[in-house]
């Protein structure tokens, strides 16, 4: 990351000197991107919001396109899918995009994958062929996932992780590790979403990325607890706590992080009701229910190791309930089935 802001200073000091205020917006706009990766949410954001605005009045279309593309794409890394939707939406209602087939594709791609977290499964429609442009085809396998496709999303993934490691595009593999390793363990195939999920929590450590790291770390922390092994979980949560204590918002994650260290708590033989009920407060507030139904399946399976059956059949079927008002999978249904 020490490298990207030396390249995005000298692209401002470039655009700068060329008085040019498209690029010169664009600059700003990539520094507010890379502000928002080192965890910096808060300033990057309304540098690209500024930007946006500016670049809108004066119809600077790469750079209008670019800010609410990246304020779209980092709302989704912070999984918050309402914002995420706003920039599609705004972006994709100036006239300006009209004929402009891959940047309409690539916030297409993402409005997809918001509503699809969003569990709005009508407006998250997946089919591969329909992409042209290499940065949206990870949106398909995020959606093959939320939709139960798990044979087309692990076939995709594994086509588009060779792609990005042949082009050297690390940024948009570790989003394929993550969806990977969200498929393995949805699989049931812990020992292969353990080794991609601290895969992406290595490359998150190497290139400085706090963003990366409150995106892997809660996950492996829950996989951790639920293998039983609470004292390597713990240690996840920690860098998670420490990198929240600046203060700024990170949304969705924020209940990833509250989830982990329930599920953590409950391996050590500890009540966690509280970090159960952030965790579920966070993931209504900022609609999220696929997030909703596994912090209730995770309470539910912590109550029944508890020795509280009906405790964990109330947790269960809350988790069911939610499921069926999104119209998920059969395949999202049988995990709370075998749970019970």
């Amino acid at each position: 990351m020490q490298e990207a802001e030396r390249s995005i200073r000298r692209a401002l000091d470039l655009a700068q000197r060329l008085g040019e205020p498209g690029k010169l917006l664009s600059a700003n706009g990539l520094y507010g991107y890379y502000l928002v990766a080192q965890g910096q949410i808060s300033e990057g954001r309304q540098l690209l919001e500024g930007v946006w605005e500016e670049a809108d009045k004066g119809d600077q279309v790469y750079a209008c396109y670019m800010a609410a593309i990246w304020l779209a794409y980092s709302s989704h890394l912070l999984r918050d899918p309402r914002s995420t939707q706003e920039w599609c939406r705004r972006e994709l209602s100036r006239p300006r995009l009209a004929g402009a087939g891959d940047p309409r594709e690539s916030l297409e791609g993402i409005l997809a994958g918001a509503s699809g977290l969003a569990g709005e499964l009508a407006d998250a429609q997946w089919g591969p062929m329909t992409y042209r442009t290499s940065a949206v085809q990870m949106w398909p396998v995020e959606l093959a996932v939320t939709h139960g496709s798990w044979e087309m999303a692990a076939t995709l993934a594994s086509k588009e992780q060779q792609r990005f490691r042949a082009t050297g595009d690390r940024w948009l593999e570790t989003f394929i590790t993550f969806e990977w390793a969200r498929l393995q363990r949805a699989l049931g195939n812990t020992e292969e979403a353990e080794r991609l999920l601290r895969a992406g929590v290595a490359t998150a450590v190497e290139g400085s990325c706090p963003i990366l790291e409150m995106r892997f770390r809660p996950e492996l922390a829950l996989l951790l607890a639920a293998t039983v092994r609470p004292e390597e979980a713990a240690p996840q949560v920690a860098r998670c706590r420490e990198i929240m204590a600046s203060g700024e918002d990170w949304r969705g994650l924020t209940g990833r992080v509250a989830l982990a260290e329930a599920v953590t708590a409950t391996a050590c033989g500890r009540p966690a009701d509280t970090s159960f009920q952030e965790a579920l407060s966070l993931f209504t507030g900022l609609n999220l229910p696929w997030y909703e139904a596994e912090a209730f399946h995770e309470w539910g399976r912590a109550l029944s190791a508890a020795g509280d059956p009906a405790g964990a059949a109330e947790k269960l079927n809350a988790a069911l309930a939610v499921y069926h008002r999104i119209g998920a999978a059969d395949v999202w249904l049988r995990r709370i089935a075998d749970a019970r």
